[in-house]
């Protein structure tokens, strides 16, 4: 009898604690369906986002808290890969954030990194690419989704040199499917022969890549909870640039909820519509403060604050991809200046390398 309840109270406690790590892989599409990609592009959206024909490449994609249906530790991925042609070893690195929005519009890949998690950064060996095989990639550090908000992954692949590591354009080809017309997908590359990451706007599309998350549960937000210190990817910056605001030292677990502030005076605060996700992307037209509230279970906590400046209006001008040179029949560089009806001129000394 003495056995059979020793027997019975091991079950149980298996059978908790087998409820406490349940572990879920969510598929998206769920019956993992695709379409086809025609255009000039094909190729390019096609070997996104683990692809390495050029030495830097890079793809944010954002799915919807609808269609990851659930919440806790986001322990890894899978990309669905149809094609495969001589694949190189792909350097690659993971980002996750939580956001607000579902759609792109075109911005830099820094601005989207900017307050995002690195979850991943390792080699895939050619190996692990096997046509109409799903590619799994298990982050080193889990990423806990506790909110409602959507989840975007940015991810880079790194061969570096003037060549990519994959010998053709379709190396390895994945799985894409549509989501409506949603501006869902957004993707950078370096120039052909380029040892240089991009650095521009990226080209946004309504083709999205087929994924798997493998989510864990977490536990459950503790009260009171700590709402530690709001923190910037700028402390100073430009009238309508982005930067991301993110909380250090703060409570985790499932059901918290964050609402960010701003203030002028660090004294008085409004609360910002749609501020709702531990990270948080803005920009502003003066110097604020900001605060995050986070909940958990009736009880909250405000976070120290953080003040965001402006940069003076000389260091805000474009400094980059202004074009011009001397080089490849460009002939825009400017090489003399003067004023009509005045004495002052400066006569031309023709084009010198790197005008």
């Amino acid at each position: 009898m003495k056995l059979k309840k020793l027997l019975f109270l091991i079950c149980a406690i298996l059978f908790v604690q087998s409820e406490l790590i349940a572990q879920t892989t969510v598929t998206i599409p769920t019956a993992n369906t695709g379409v086809t990609i025609t255009g000039n592009s094909a190729t390019t959206i096609r070997r996104k986002p683990l692809g390495s024909n050029r030495s830097y490449e890079r793809t944010a994609i954002k799915y919807t808290q609808a269609e990851i249906g659930s919440l806790g530790n986001i322990s890894g991925l899978a990309f669905y890969c149809d094609t495969v042609l001589n694949p190189g070893r792909t350097p690659v690195k993971i980002y996750v954030k939580e956001v607000a929005d579902s759609t792109f519009t075109a911005s830099t890949v820094a601005a989207e990194v900017a307050g995002a998690t690195l979850v991943f950064a390792d080699t895939l060996n050619s190996s692990l690419f096997v046509k109409n095989t799903w590619v799994p990639i298990t982050f080193s550090t889990p990423f806990l989704h506790a909110t409602l908000s959507n989840i975007e992954i940015i991810i880079e692949t790194n061969s570096g040199g003037t060549n990519g590591s994959d010998l053709t354009a379709l190396s390895k080809g994945f799985r894409f499917s549509t989501k409506g017309t949603v501006n869902s997908t957004q993707y950078w590359q370096s120039a052909t022969n380029s040892s240089t990451p991009p650095t521009t706007n990226g080209t946004i599309t309504n083709f999205r890549p087929n994924i798997q998350l493998t989510i864990t549960t977490a536990p459950a937000c503790t009260t009171p909870p700590n709402a530690g210190t709001a923190i910037s990817s700028a402390i100073s910056t430009c009238v309508g640039t982005n930067f991301a605001l993110s909380l250090s030292g703060s409570s985790s677990g499932l059901g918290l909820t964050y609402q960010w502030l701003a203030s002028s005076n660090n004294t008085s605060w409004d609360t910002i519509a749609g501020a709702t996700s531990a990270v948080f992307q803005t920009n502003q037209a003066v110097a604020k403060y900001y605060a995050c509230i986070i909940k958990c279970n009736g009880q909250k906590d405000t976070s120290t604050s953080v003040n965001v400046t402006m940069n003076p209006f000389y260091d805000c001008y474009c400094t980059t991809s202004l074009g011009g040179g001397c080089t490849g029949g460009q002939g825009t560089a400017i090489d003399s200046v003067s004023f009509t009806n005045t004495t002052l001129a400066k006569g031309s000394t023709g084009c010198a390398t790197g005008s």
